[in-house]
């Protein structure tokens, strides 16, 4: 096992220094000067000099990239050219509104996916299963903007039950933090479900058809202790697949959400850099949903090792 995690790990770093020269350089493609974006259009040649020298900018790409490089390495993301705020700082801000709503997002889709996939896949050509599918299409169709305006719509200006936007701290108030909650989980959980419902569905059918668990049923073992030893655990693979990238997708920012919401999240600040063409903020956010993606697949490799014992060994 141990041995399995080692090169697991080891083969997040050059995966790691290929995706932070992706990073460096796509911050390059904005247009504009960042010199001149910094100081502004106002400032002096031998300002905009200065700041060219501070930023690398009058060497070649390559050496840019191996300055910024250790400047990361140092744990120093830059400053932003707006207000002049460290880019770390800017993001951790950022990090809690974004981990609150994927969290809540994720754990509803779950929660909606696992029992319906499941009474699908058990009870095929039932009325369940009709619905599940229905349920699966439509949400894979509909745009998130648009069950998101039709909540607020809904909820918010109709009703009058739920805050249209904006956000609370949880640990502020958490009766009115769960209420700005609500609907912007609501609309990313129940389109993840979607998907989710259908993988979860298809594992389970696929499991079902296997020797073992006719020979289980065969045994005279009861239904439950064959769905829980053979069934799920072993459909389980796949699952977590799905449900490690949809983090992972939630995690780097629910960018139409949460402008429709406005919800103070990763997305919104990489949307705001990139309009105000704040490169330093757009390199230090894409990093961080980097290094979030790797994190959560090697989560997933471990996972994989835990319920398939014959993973570690491959």
């Amino acid at each position: 096992m141990k041995r399995f995690l080692l090169v697991r790990a080891s083969l997040l770093v050059p995966v790691l220094f290929v995706a932070s020269a992706v990073v460096f350089l796509s911050a390059h493609l904005i247009p504009g000067d960042p010199a001149i974006n910094r100081l502004g259009i106002d400032a002096t040649p031998e300002q905009i000099r200065a700041i060219r020298e501070e930023l690398a900018l009058e060497r070649s790409l390559p050496e840019q990239y191996l300055v910024w490089l250790g400047r990361v390495l140092r744990a120093d993301l830059g400053r932003s050219h707006l207000n002049r705020q460290p880019a770390a700082e800017l993001v951790a801000q950022k990090i809690p509104a974004t981990v609150e709503l994927a969290v809540a997002a994720w754990l509803l889709s779950l929660l909606i996916a696992l029992p319906l996939g499941l009474a699908a896949a058990l009870r095929r050509s039932s009325l369940v299963d009709h619905v599940s599918v229905l349920f699966s299409t439509f949400t894979m169709a509909v745009p998130t903007f648009w069950l998101g305006v039709l909540f607020i719509l809904t909820f918010a200006l109709h009703l009058r039950w739920l805050p249209a936007t904006g956000r609370v701290a949880l640990l502020d108030d958490p009766v009115r933090a769960l209420r700005h909650l609500a609907m912007p989980a609501l609309t990313l959980g129940i389109v993840l479900a979607g998907t989710l419902t259908r993988y979860i569905k298809t594992s389970i059918l696929e499991v079902l058809g296997y020797a073992y668990v006719t020979t289980a049923h065969a045994k005279g073992l009861p239904r439950r202790a064959v769905l829980a030893r053979h069934v799920v655990r072993n459909a389980a693979v796949p699952i977590v697949t799905i449900l490690g990238l949809q983090m992972g997708t939630l995690l780097t920012g629910a960018v139409v959400t949460e402008a429709v919401f406005d919800w103070p999240g990763l997305g919104s600040l990489v949307v705001y850099s990139v309009l105000n063409k704040d490169h330093t903020v757009v390199q230090a956010s894409v990093l961080l949903f980097v290094v979030a993606f790797l994190a959560i697949n090697l989560a997933i490799d471990i996972l994989y090792a835990v319920l398939d014992p014959r993973i570690r060994y491959g």
